[in-house]
């Protein structure tokens, strides 16, 4: 929708309300549940109601995390980039945040 100057108006509750987040941890370059199963009550801070319930990660899944963080360091993908590759990454990665 656009106002009369030609600027751009966003509909931010109908956005907020139609987002539909992961709620599993992300893991090693995917989605999982915890490694317990456990989740947790995700509540909304503006009204109280029920958002999602949420793998609750504990040290099973930090484990994880840090072992997939290793692995992915010392295969050196990110560090041996070339700098305008890893830019080009960053920049879309912030476009896709916008």
């Amino acid at each position: 929708m656009t106002t009369g100057g030609g600027q751009v108006q966003i509909d931010w509750h109908a956005r907020a309300a139609a987002i539909r987040p992961r709620t599993e941890a992300f893991i090693g370059g995917r989605f999982r549940p915890a490694v317990s199963g456990e989740t947790f009550a995700d509540h909304s801070p503006v009204d109280g109601r029920l958002l999602a319930h949420v793998a609750a990660g504990d040290a099973g899944d930090v484990e994880a995390a840090v072992a997939s963080a290793r692995a992915a360091f010392d295969r050196g993908s990110w560090a041996g980039m070339a700098p305008a590759s890893r830019k080009r990454i960053l920049q879309r990665y912030a476009e896709l945040i916008l």
